[in-house]
């Protein structure tokens, strides 16, 4: 199967460019003047450059041309490497490769000064016998602050406590994730287009659209009773999240 011409590589690349820096160099300076969002943007941008950096670019750019070859369409193959294009952009702006321990030392200093979003990522990956109560408070947070990016940081433990307890009442359990991955998409996560969340659906799920994540999710006409029942249980979930917001 042939891959993407330079041309179709060149529009994909322009395509993720539209909706995000390929810039990250100013993080370094904000994450140090204490900016708890440049903070957690940096320990991000570190996790997801490790690989993109782990070997000579052009190794990179084969593996990602390699990988596109197994997918179905030209379309999502140019995506695939236009995508990684775009991050080995990303990453080179971010100068050479860190140690792994960078990345969490600086979503931790975030989470310490208070980013919701870095303290729901701290609670997600810990692993000692406290973090279901750790998961519990993350959601509390999250649901409290309205933050897309807190929910969908959490995504995978919907079965947690402080999930149960605010939204067991609304989401059946085979839907959460469904139903929360939405929900995170209208409270604030990057789920546009070409955002941060389709990139690295690309990327690491190879799952490459040029659609919204909520139009993956939630596709008008295909998925009958199931789609109408996944569409109320977000509405009520946006619901919960209003009143908590008007009690608070």
């Amino acid at each position: 199967m042939n891959g993407p011409t330079p041309v179709a590589e060149s529009r994909a690349t322009a395509f993720w460019r539209s909706q995000q820096s390929a810039d990250l160099s100013a993080l370094q300076w904000q994450a140090d003047q204490g900016n708890a969002i440049a903070q957690r943007e940096l320990g991000q941008a570190y996790q997801r450059c490790f690989p993109a950096l782990a070997s000579p670019a052009d190794d990179y750019l084969r593996s990602a041309r390699s990988m596109a070859a197994n997918l179905s369409t030209a379309e999502e193959r140019a995506l695939l490497v236009g995508a990684a294009q775009f991050r080995l952009q990303q990453c080179q702006s971010l100068g050479q490769r860190v140690p792994a321990e960078a990345a969490a030392l600086w979503l931790d200093a975030a989470a310490a000064r208070g980013d919701v979003p870095a303290q729901a990522m701290a609670a997600f990956r810990s692993s000692d016998e406290g973090r279901p109560e750790r998961i519990a408070a993350a959601w509390e947070r999250a649901l409290r602050a309205a933050d897309g990016r807190a929910l969908h940081a959490l995504l995978g433990s919907e079965d947690s406590a402080g999930f149960t307890r605010r939204l067991g009442a609304v989401v059946k359990p085979n839907d959460a994730l469904a139903v929360m991955s939405v929900v995170a998409c209208r409270m604030g996560a990057a789920c546009q287009p070409g955002g941060e969340v389709m990139l690295e659906l690309c990327l690491n799920a190879f799952h490459c659209s040029d659609r919204s994540f909520e139009e993956l999710i939630v596709q008008p006409g295909e998925l009958g009773d199931r789609e109408l029942a996944i569409r109320a249980q977000i509405d009520s979930v946006v619901r919960v999240i209003v009143r908590m917001q008007a009690l608070d």
